[in-house]
C-alpha cells in the first residue's frame, strides 16, 4: 500500500493577476465582438491555464519519492534521499510555482526545480525527516 502526502501549489494574488486578466479581458472582447473562434480559444486557455492553475502539486510518495505534478503531468521526479538544499527563492523564472513566495530544490546532480509549497514550512520538515542531510536556509519552528 502507498503512502501518499500531496501539498498544493500556494496560489499568489499577483501571479493570479498577471495569469488570469489579460485572459478574462481577452475573452470579454472576443464575446463583445461575437468572435466565436476566438472565444472558443480563449475557453480552451482557460480549462488549460484551470488545470495548471488549481492542479499544481508536490507530491511525497512511501517518503522515498517526490513528484512536482501539473495537472495529469509529472513534472519532475526526485528521490528524496539525493536531494541537497532547499533554499529561498525569488527568481522569476517560468517553473511549478503559482506563486511568487518559492522555494527551490536542488538535487545531488545539480537538478533543480522552484516550486511554491502552500504550506512550506511543513513541506520542508517532511522532507528534511525523510532526509535530514538536507541544506536549507528556510526558518523552521519545532
Amino acid at each position: 500500500m502507498s503512502d501518499i502526502k500531496t501539498y498544493q501549489s500556494k496560489k499568489g494574488k499577483l501571479l493570479g493577476v498577471f495569469v488570469w486578466l489579460p485572459l478574462i479581458v481577452i475573452l470579454f472582447f472576443f464575446i463583445k465582438d461575437q468572435i466565436w473562434l476566438g472565444v472558443l480559444f480563449a475557453a480552451l486557455c482557460f480549462i488549460f491555464i484551470g488545470i495548471v492553475w488549481f492542479r499544481t502539486r508536490y507530491i511525497i510518495v512511501n517518503n522515498k519519492i517526490l513528484l512536482i505534478r501539473i495537472g495529469p503531468y509529472t513534472h519532475t521526479k526526485f528521490e528524496i534521499e539525493k536531494i541537497k538544499s532547499i533554499k529561498k527563492t525569488k527568481t522569476i523564472i517560468a517553473s511549478p510555482a503559482n506563486s511568487m513566495d518559492r522555494i527551490e530544490v536542488l538535487d545531488k546532480k545539480s537538478l533543480s526545480v522552484v516550486i511554491s509549497p502552500k504550506n512550506k514550512e511543513v513541506f520542508v520538515k517532511e522532507l528534511l525527516e525523510i532526509n535530514p542531510t538536507i541544506e536549507t536556509d528556510i526558518k523552521l519552528s519545532y
